[in-house]
């Protein structure tokens, strides 16, 4: 049973440890039989061995035996000359992979982080390579998480997990027991290593450290999976192989008419069936083919591109198919909001009058975001409330807020009470199907009206018709408020006066509608592979017109049910795959490749790496 199945105290007991964490002894010997909790890295290549590389190539072994003959024999000056193209061209790609390892590493250097736990009963600070499983671990806003965990106690607790799961926005988390089989974005009651605390504080237990968490197990794909050949290498081993077979040929056949002619000498003979053998390798090919993709590596640079392997120049213009991530990728990572409604019909931008003043209040001070000189810092949902008040022109008046009732899981809304011009005001938004169902009026054009039962259904229509377009939609009210009335959530948030939906995504990078476009004038289809959900993911797809039937979306679950031979012919017709994991994305590549496709990747999170490592590029 997954711990997400399981209950609180039953994963406890499953781990060993106990509400107060391990004793220090306890942890010291799980350390020392299940190792710390450091992901283990296959060993760099040293220089000698990138050198040697450069060598593993049949025509440039039967040129170097060539030119050691022609050296025994005396013919110094051919040997001296190839030996000096041969070295220019190992030299120039230890140099470039050299130069790109190190810009890779300066853009992987990070800090490692810490881990407050329970130990001996005390609450400790270590280095969280020193984490072990059944660690009562204890997280709060701001925190990252250091191994995987199953939540014990969770409070308004969020956490952003768009690097694992492709998830947009943060996800509310809590302690209950969940059921059925699901995916890693779906374990609403699991951390994960890597992930990032963005509202709340928790106490969760860790169930997984190392290589045995869900970026472990990618690690360890990585690891095990090889490089593969770029189109330019495979083809150069194929003239390499066939050219070397030739030469050999052609070099015993001279010699055996030689010998059998009878009129030089054996060791003359000889010499003249290596000197052939020189003379019909192109020696010059791969050090032509070398400078060339230096060149293009170079030009690339000027255009922000980091090539780490030259080879991977040439497989750029061999492209079929380009698998993207979208979270980040084809999106901006930021929540915007798009739309909004008010009753009536009031479509599309707002403008700050009498009659939104109101609503605009609601947005901007029933929240916890603030602008800085760095920009609006906070939850993403909120810093885009704030970003579209401020865009349409709305200036906070005065005021002081004298409650809060934050949000939770139950109420599915978060309200404030504010002082604004001598009157007590409450503001509040969350989720519309429970928001409005607390609404006795609405606010039409500056006037309160009844809330009739056709205008709560036409309220629920917009909001459908928003959802439907995988808008997160949030609703906003108020209520003019007196002190007695706001002792408690239960009374505050009752009698609302309803003022507007809200509707927002993250949307697509201005740049990449033109570069899908682009690439499909030049015959490369795009396909985005995420772990967001489906009717994000097709939204997102719609919009850059890279699908527009839905036909051609599948799910991570989709997949699970194919076999690799079904996937390849599959693989061919979808457009979109959402809430799919990293190994989903590597069968994706690999299907498209078997179907005699290059395929490029691109991405930026951890569950794209095990994608990016087998695709061509």
């Amino acid at each position: 049973m997954e711990y997400y199945a399981r209950t609180a105290e039953q994963t406890l007991l499953s781990v060993g440890s106990t509400p107060r964490g391990l004793t220090a002894a306890e942890a010291e010997e799980r350390a020392r039989t299940g190792g710390g909790n450091v992901l283990t890295e296959g060993k760099p290549k040293g220089i000698i061995r990138r050198l040697l590389e450069q060598f593993a190539n049949p025509m440039i072994i039967v040129l170097i035996a060539a030119s050691v003959i022609s050296g025994v024999f005396g013919e110094h000056a051919d040997m001296l000359i190839i030996f000096a193209v041969v070295a220019v061209n190992a030299v120039m790609g230890v140099s470039q992979e050299g130069k790109a390892e190190r810009a890779v590493a300066r853009l992987k250097a990070a800090a490692a982080p810490r881990a407050r736990v329970r130990r001996d009963g005390s609450t400790l600070i270590i280095p969280a390579s020193q984490l072990v499983r059944g660690d009562v671990v204890e997280l709060e806003a701001g925190g990252t998480v250091a191994a995987d965990m199953r939540i014990l106690e969770a409070n308004l607790l969020q956490a952003e997990e768009a690097a694992l799961t492709g998830e947009s926005v943060p996800v509310e988390k809590h302690g209950a027991a969940l059921e059925g089989a699901l995916a890693l974005g779906d374990r609403k009651n699991m951390l994960f290593s890597s992930s990032k605390i963005t509202r709340g504080t928790a106490v969760a237990v860790v169930t997984a450290i190392g290589m045995d968490t869900e970026v472990g197990r990618i690690a360890d794909i990585i690891k095990n999976t090889s490089d593969i050949k770029t189109p330019l290498q495979r083809k150069m081993s194929e003239i390499s192989r066939a050219l070397s077979v030739i030469v050999l040929i052609i070099c015993a056949a001279i010699f055996a008419v030689g010998m059998v002619w009878g009129k030089e000498t054996p060791v003359a003979v000889f010499i003249k069936a290596v000197s052939i053998a020189v003379a019909a390798i192109p020696e010059g090919l791969a050090a032509v083919v070398t400078l060339v993709l230096a060149l293009g590596v170079q030009r690339m640079s000027k255009r922000n591109a980091i090539i780490r392997k030259m080879n991977a120049c040439e497989t750029l213009g061999c492209v079929q198919y380009i698998c993207s991530d979208k979270t980040g990728t084809l999106t901006q990572n930021k929540m915007t909001v798009t739309d909004v409604w008010f009753v009536g019909d009031f479509p599309g931008g707002a403008e700050t009058g009498s009659g939104t003043r109101h609503f605009f209040n609601a947005l901007v001070m029933c929240n916890n975001s603030a602008p800085t000189a760095d920009g609006i810092i906070g939850d993403p949902t909120e810093t885009a409330l704030i970003a579209y008040a401020a865009a349409a022109g709305y200036v906070r008046p005065p005021n002081r807020r004298l409650k809060e009732f934050p949000f939770d899981s139950a109420r599915k809304q978060m309200s404030t009470v504010n002082r604004v011009a001598l009157k007590d005001y409450l503001y509040t938004k969350g989720a519309p199907d429970i928001l409005i169902s607390k609404c006795t009026h609405a606010l039409i054009d500056g006037k309160t009206v009844l809330l009739t039962e056709s205008r709560r259904a036409e309220i629920l229509a917009a909001n459908k018709r928003m959802a439907s377009r995988a808008l997160r939609v949030l609703a906003a009210a108020y209520r003019e408020i007196s002190a007695p009335e706001y002792a408690d959530a239960v009374s505050a948030e009752s009698g609302l006066t309803f003022l507007g939906l809200a509707g927002m995504i993250d949307p697509p990078r201005p740049e990449a509608k033109d570069a899908v476009a682009r690439c499909a004038r030049a015959g490369i289809k795009t396909v985005i592979i995420t772990g967001d959900h489906p009717d994000t993911a097709f939204a997102v797809a719609k919009e850059l017109g890279i699908c527009a039937d839905k036909e051609l979306c599948a799910a991570g679950a989709d997949l699970d049910g194919m076999t690799d031979g079904e996937l390849q012919k599959r693989a061919l017709r979808y457009r979109v795959y959402a809430r799919v994991s990293p190994v989903h994305k590597m069968r994706i590549v690999r299907a498209l490749q078997a179907a005699g496709n290059v395929v490029a990747m691109t991405g930026d999170g951890v569950n794209d790496a095990p994608a990016l490592k087998a695709a061509d590029v």
